[in-house]
């Protein structure tokens, strides 16, 4: 085999068979077919493998006989030139002209990067795969070489990155070992964003708090400076000592309280993108723009479900979206508003109002049993109550993609987004343990109390969702979400036992750690002014009249007093990401059986902000799965990526002055496709 000097031997069969060359002129196809269907994995490896360096070793003498070819023709024509008496013209500088390989990667950093990490020389042709000898797949590659420091830090990958046959394979496989360059920015870009968040915010308008937390941080600062500046009284006497240990106990806590974590970033996400969002979707039949997270086995090529169990979760990887819109209603009755009629009512007779007396104070623990009355009997009805998940497209013109791979992409996202949502939906636990694994590979800390900040942040922005678990929390109430409860008491009962100094006694070394330093979650501390400010009896009346004054001039002020005094004490209960977890996966379970078989796919006019289409696709299970095994293939790096189905494609490809279907040197491959047996075609992802 060229380019191998090992021999490859089958039992039975012709050595010749190992051979690609020796196919079309030795072999017939069943004689081919027999051979290739007998193969052992390794042998079928090894097979495949020996193709694949004669396919690229096939390419490159192509090139180079090419070469060879263009350099005689001008030889001849230089001959034909000086025989005519035809005078040479005369050089239009000293300077010799630069290399036309070179050429191609003066203004293409993309191109110039996936040569240098495969040590290529610039005369060279792009192999179809990796010439490296490491044989790391494209998904490690992907997750130690890439500019987004999160996706390093956390291996994962987005819905969209699964839609490899979207437009080309070979030129997503370039991308990802060029180290997967940003995208720049278009004006057709900024147009979707700017279109995205105008949908987003009609139906989530915002609250604006910068005020509110500005003021908050500059009364920590100057508490900060305020106590620092204490803590320097010389240590004279044992009371000024004493006085001083408390000074600096005062300072950790206050800097602790008052920092800003990795772990409060992903409790934004999770407080008001997920639950705030999705009690949204439950209370007013839509929301847009929800986080969704699932886990793929790439080894077995399937989507981790609860039967799955919680453990099949150690063997996949994450897989996270943010889908555009869901709607939640009657899609054969747009117009019958029987089920929010009726939530609304139920919300009207369980809760009381808000202090202003317009929204209803929401206790989840009592709400999520109620809603799942509701829910039982559309259940059992049939009445067309269903979750439709939508995609939105934003195009400049009102014209759907030229490119029928782009359209059928956008279909399977939809069908992606379906499943996982749906998974989510299937069992509260399994989704509570989901979400918990997602932030441990996050990296962060699901039982590190946020700041009082975060809790103040959440209060002001949703105080009908999150007032009356943080009263729960504060006194250290269950709220009425088995798993969550079970572990917190556990927590606390070895944190109990661990301070008793028990020797010998079995504990979670985990769930026992000290806080760095402090022990009680102190949430009254850090809301005083300086010049009040006690560790021991802490004085807040004068900071929240300050903090109400904010306010005072808006059309509809929040009322601090009403519901921050209540909450002004140490905790016994921390709010962790833990117990957002929680309250997530219990309001994704509200949905089971609810998920509609179909989705769609809107197309808007960025411009003129108007839905020209709406694609409606039922879920087909061999379009979903077929996707799953293809991006599985491409990502472990199981086949040969396949080359974009249409050359138009290669015109605004970085790649394309080196690719061999960019360059028109693909011929060669195609007749070696020709001859290549059913199996390898497969193995090497050819279509048979």
């Amino acid at each position: 085999m060229q380019g191998d000097t090992r021999v490859l031997h089958k039992h039975g069969y012709d050595d010749d068979l190992f051979k690609i060359e020796k196919h079309g002129t030795n072999f017939t196809h069943a004689q081919i077919r027999d051979f290739e269907s007998h193969l052992d994995d390794k042998e079928e490896e090894a097979y495949a493998q020996g193709i694949i360096r004669q396919v690229e070793q096939s390419a490159a003498t192509t090139t180079k006989a090419k070469a060879k070819t263009t350099k005689k023709r001008m030889a001849t024509k230089s001959v034909k030139g000086k025989k005519n008496g035809t005078k040479e013209a005369a050089a239009p500088s000293p300077s010799p002209p630069e290399p036309k390989e070179e050429l191609a990667f003066k203004d293409n950093e993309v191109l110039r990067i996936l040569y240098e990490n495969w040590n290529l020389p610039h005369s060279t042709t792009l192999p179809i795969v990796s010439p490296l000898a490491s044989h790391r797949t494209p998904f490690e590659f992907y997750t130690k070489h890439n500019p987004d420091v999160s996706i390093i830090k956390t291996p994962r990958l987005s819905v969209t990155k699964l839609l490899v046959n979207n437009w080309c394979q070979m030129r997503d496989y370039y991308k990802v070992h060029a180290g997967s360059p940003r995208l720049k920015s278009t004006p057709a870009m900024e147009q979707g964003t700017a279109h995205h968040a105008r949908l987003e915010e009609e139906t989530h308008p915002s609250v604006d708090i910068t005020d509110m937390l500005n003021f908050v941080s500059e009364k920590v600062a100057t508490l900060k400076k305020q106590l620092k500046s204490k803590g320097k009284v010389p240590n004279t006497t044992q009371e000024v000592s004493s006085h001083a240990q408390d000074i600096d106990q005062s300072i950790q806590v206050v800097d602790e309280l008052s920092t800003s974590s990795e772990e409060e970033v992903l409790a934004n996400a999770w407080s008001h993108k997920v639950i705030t969002r999705l009690f949204a979707l439950l209370t007013n039949s839509q929301a847009r723009e929800i986080p969704l997270h699932g886990y793929i086995d790439m080894n077995k090529s399937q989507i981790i479900e609860p039967h799955h169990g919680v453990e099949a979760l150690n063997n996949s990887v994450l897989v996270s979206s943010i889908v555009d819109l869901f709607k939640f209603q009657n899609h054969s009755n747009p117009t019958d508003l029987t089920f929010i009629t009726e939530m609304k009512n139920m919300m009207d007779f369980e809760f009381d109002k808000d202090k202003a007396g317009t929204k209803p104070m929401i206790d989840l623990t009592r709400f999520i049993p109620e809603a799942q009355k509701i829910l039982s009997e559309y259940k059992e009805s049939d009445n067309g109550l269903s979750l439709v998940i939508s995609d939105v497209k934003t195009r400049s013109e009102n014209t759907l993609p030229h490119f029928q791979s782009v359209i059928k992409g956008a279909k399977c996202q939809t069908y992606l987004y379906q499943k996982f949502f749906k998974v989510l939906t299937m069992d509260a636990e399994f989704t509570y343990h989901g979400l918990l694994e997602n932030a441990t590979r996050k990296k962060v800390d699901i039982d590190k109390p946020l700041s009082p900040i975060m809790v103040l942040q959440m209060l002001r922005l949703n105080p009908n969702l999150f007032y009356h678990d943080f009263i729960k929390l504060s006194r250290g109430k269950p709220i009425g979400f088995k798993p969550y409860d079970d572990e917190i008491t556990t927590n606390k009962v070895n944190k109990g036992i661990a301070a008793l100094g028990i020797e010998g006694f079995p504990r979670d070394d985990k769930a026992m750690a000290p806080q760095q330093h402090y022990d009680e979650y102190r949430f009254d501390l850090l809301f005083q002014n300086a010049n009040e400010f006690s560790f021991t009896s802490p004085s807040t009346q004068s900071y929240l009249d300050e903090l109400e004054k904010i306010e005072s001039k808006s059309s509809n002020p929040f009322p601090y007093k009403h519901y921050m005094e209540p909450l002004l004490r140490t905790w016994q209960t921390p709010l962790t990401l833990r117990y957002l977890a929680a309250r997530s996966a219990q309001l994704f379970n509200l949905f089971n059986n609810f998920v509609a078989e179909s989705t769609t796919v809107e197309y808007h006019n960025a411009l003129t902000q108007q839905v020209f289409e709406i694609c409606q696709y039922f879920i087909q299970k061999q379009d979903l799965q077929s996707t799953i095994d293809v991006a599985c293939d491409f990502w472990l790096g199981r086949v040969v990526p396949q080359f974009a189905d249409s050359k138009s494609k290669c015109k605004s490809c970085e790649f394309k002055l080196k690719c061999i279907v960019g360059r028109g040197e693909a011929g060669e491959l195609m007749n070696k496709r020709k001859m290549v047996g059913p199996k390898l075609r497969e193995f090497v992802g050819q279509p048979i």
